[in-house]
């Protein structure tokens, strides 16, 4: 029953976001309690590719809550669209590289294996380091958040995203590539305090646990400081 309110939930804030998009906001202002008549609606023009990107996006978040071949379904829709734009093709792989991860808590240890070069080759994939850096950062995450050792494992992406966002050459790009990792590392490693925890390893988790506290106070973005303490 939770896993059907949450996929009414998504499906709700989906159709909220396409209508907001398409220039009508009568959910958003029924929501803030607003009165009286609504404005005339105009329809704005959307762009080639809002749906699609959009449906990719309900795909990152079935793949989070667990359905990954209900994801793979949409990701199949989304691969039979003629002439895609470069947006959503760069879209296409980073969701690709997020269903394959996410769907390695529940396959057998033989096809693990094989979603993790999946997962490696889909990154490779990407031609901007950007892209890149996010897609391995991402990955790293869904990984260690599955995984018995999520250090051991996540740490190949880890070193895929840091490779990658020192190839970035624009500042903001780099800077948001940069913060995309240093949170994905504090992920990783509340993971793997939380798995070292669970099994009794307490001078481990403490060891973690203290590593968080550094990644916080080193963290040059605020935001990224408040994420990592509140990990913490």
């Amino acid at each position: 029953r939770n896993s059907r309110a949450r996929g009414a939930l998504l499906a709700v804030a989906a159709s909220m976001t396409l209508a907001q998009g398409a220039g009508n906001s009568s959910a958003q202002r029924a929501l803030a309690g607003a009165s009286g008549p609504a404005p005339a609606f105009t329809p704005a023009a959307l762009p080639a590719d809002f749906k699609p990107l959009l449906a990719l996006e309900l795909a990152n978040q079935l793949a989070h809550m667990g359905q990954a071949s209900r994801a793979r379904g949409v990701v199949r829709d989304i691969q039979a669209t003629p002439n895609p734009t470069p947006a959503l093709s760069a879209a296409l792989l980073h969701t690709e590289v997020l269903v394959s991860a996410w769907g390695l808590g529940s396959a057998s240890a033989d096809k693990a294996r094989k979603l993790m070069e999946s997962v490696k080759s889909a990154i490779a994939g990407l031609r901007d380091p950007a892209d890149k850096a996010k897609a391995a950062s991402a990955a790293a995450v869904a990984i260690a958040a599955q995984s018995r050792t999520p250090e051991q494992t996540a740490q190949p992406f880890l070193a895929q995203a840091a490779e990658a966002a020192a190839q970035v050459q624009d500042p903001a790009q780099k800077q948001a590539a940069t913060d995309h990792l240093q949170l994905a590392s504090g992920h990783v490693l509340l993971a793997g305090a939380s798995a070292a925890a669970r099994l009794g390893h307490f001078d481990r988790a403490t060891d973690l646990a203290t590593r968080l506290q550094t990644a916080a106070s080193q963290a040059k973005s605020p935001l990224v400081s408040a994420s990592l303490l509140a990990m913490l």
